[in-house]
């Protein structure tokens, strides 16, 4: 059995969701829109019904290209969120007003909510594992900055966050 996954980004208003099937990224099927609720739904059935694509096409290389790009700030923050939700923690989201995500699995929910603000708290949990990240946005394009504190209470989850800063 293919294991579906989908990756929803956020850039300049308009939201990209992603396919992956056995953790190979599908070139070739990115869907694009400005509306969230849209993006979330495509994503689920894209988990329901997507298939491999054909990754020869000019529009496909074009997409791998663009994926496997120079990293940013947003490829890091998202590999942040689908690398703790990997390793079983469960997340929050709280930009700098007000928790926007209670927690949850879903990586596409929280994706969805970055860099609304310019900064993010991810707050991590699994067992009696409990962590903070703290994403302020625009201090280096590639994503070196983006980890801008953090706080844990427990061994692993301190081993968790030094592999994302390192």
């Amino acid at each position: 059995m293919k294991i579906k996954t989908t990756k929803t980004t956020r850039q300049d208003g308009e939201f990209r969701v992603r396919l992956f099937i056995d953790g190979v990224y599908q070139a070739g099927a990115d869907y694009f829109t400005d509306d969230k609720e849209d993006a979330q739904v495509t994503a689920a059935m894209m988990v329901k019904n997507g298939t491999e694509t054909d990754k020869t096409t000019d529009f496909a290389k074009s997409e791998q290209a663009d994926f496997d790009g120079p990293a940013s700030e947003e490829s890091v923050a998202v590999e942040i969120v689908t690398s703790l939700i990997a390793q079983g923690y469960e997340l929050q989201h709280a930009d700098e007003c007000e928790t926007t995500v209670s927690w949850t699995k879903d990586d596409a929910l929280i994706i969805a909510e970055l860099n609304a603000t310019g900064l993010d708290y991810i707050k991590a949990r699994k067992g009696d594992q409990r962590g903070t990240l703290l994403l302020v946005w625009g201090n280096a394009e590639d994503g070196s900055e983006l980890i801008a504190d953090y706080s844990y209470n427990g061994p692993e989850i301190d081993t968790v966050f030094n592999n994302l800063l390192a």
